[in-house]
């Protein structure tokens, strides 16, 4: 039977004490690196948490106005509707001075006669005058006494826009409204938009 020997090494050729002296030069590296790390973090902690007053800010509001037609009020005359033969006219809105805005419209209806209930009115951005017309569709629509309050158009500082109102009876109007009349007006605002 054979049997194979183990090849022992010589007793006292390693020394457990060796391999700690070579560790503890490596050993005292790592604790300085891991040193400076934290001290690092610290000093960027406290730099990023920095603050500073900054002398001389201002903060200045832009001026607004707007012009309808060039005025602060503008009459569009009198409309002559009959159902199927509505009106259009046509008016510019500028917005004047520094700022640029947001134009709504609102529509109070002052008639207590009935017929204003089967008006209907539409207000739609055109390039002019000219192109303002009954047959128009688009823009912002709705029934004179609950005209929707809604954005008509955005203007820049010193912008002009040509609108166009369209108005139209209803053609279920009854004969019985025949002769009377609608008092209503339209107030158009600015509010101050980002530029």
């Amino acid at each position: 039977m054979r049997t194979r020997a183990r090849h022992a090494a010589p007793r006292g050729s390693i020394s457990s004490a060796v391999p700690l002296r070579k560790l503890a030069p490596a050993t005292a590296l790592i604790a300085a690196l891991i040193l400076a790390a934290i001290a690092g973090v610290g000093g960027t902690f406290a730099y990023l948490n920095a603050s500073t007053t900054v002398p001389g800010s201002t903060i200045q509001a832009g001026t607004l106005s707007l012009r309808i037609n060039g005025s602060a009020t503008a009459s569009l005359g009198p409309w002559a509707l009959a159902p199927n033969a509505g009106q259009a006219i046509a008016f510019n809105v500028t917005s004047g001075n520094d700022a640029h805005s947001t134009i709504t419209a609102a529509v109070t209806v002052s008639s207590t006669q009935l017929i204003k209930d089967y008006a209907n009115l539409r207000i739609v951005e055109v390039a002019n005058a000219g192109a303002c017309n009954t047959s128009l569709t688009g823009g912002v629509f709705g029934a004179l006494t609950a005209f929707p309050a809604t954005t008509l158009t955005h203007l820049t500082a010193g912008e002009t826009q040509w609108l166009c109102a369209v108005m139209t009876l209803q053609n279920s109007v009854p004969i019985a409204r025949a002769g009377e009349s609608i008092s209503f007006a339209v107030t158009l605002a600015a509010t101050q938009a980002a530029s």
